[in-house]
């Protein structure tokens, strides 16, 4: 966002790690916090929401909490209307890792990583990427008419599916 030309870029995430991360390599302005702690602050321009949804308790709540970062349309003070785009798993894509998660926290640490490592061998990937789509303890996915829906009542225009096969969906808020 930085390099596109963004005046301010706020970054959050629930890992310490990835913040640490986020500071050192991209941004300063990253901070440890919790989605569903958001309390209503329009001040958006753009929101960003990257796989997180479908890695919490409550998603349609989570999805209401972005959505209230997200500057509103308002005409009186000729301000354009804000974009949130997000990025969930979708129902038909999930079928590779279901198995393997239903045994997961059965496994220790390094069978995991086995698993992981047979994973990527067998289907390419890294082991990172392998162990983050088995290890979260929630792994919710939907469908796209789902989503559009959340975005409908939410009230956002110009709602567009971007790609399908991990959903990624955008709108305006009006």
């Amino acid at each position: 966002m930085q390099k596109l030309g963004a005046k301010r870029v706020d970054s959050i995430d629930l890992s310490q790690e990835a913040i640490v991360k986020c500071r050192n390599d991209v941004n300063p302005k990253a901070y440890v916090f919790n989605i569903m702690d958001l309390k209503p602050n329009p001040l958006y321009d753009f929101v960003l929401c990257w796989g997180v949804l479908n890695h919490i308790p409550n998603p349609r709540e989570g999805f209401s909490k972005v959505v209230s970062q997200v500057k509103k349309k308002n005409s009186s003070e000729g301000n354009n209307a804000g974009m949130l785009h997000i990025m969930v798993y979708h129902k038909d894509t999930q079928k590779p890792y279901e198995e393997d998660r239903k045994k997961w926290r059965n496994l220790s640490l390094d069978q995991q990583l086995k698993l992981c490592e047979e994973k990527v061998h067998k289907m390419g990937g890294t082991v990172h990427g392998w162990f983050d789509a088995l290890n979260p303890e929630y792994n919710w996915s939907f469908d796209e008419k789902e989503i559009k829906k959340w975005f409908e009542e939410e009230g956002f225009s110009k709602i567009k599916l971007v790609t399908k096969h991990n959903i990624n969906m955008r709108g305006e808020l009006r």
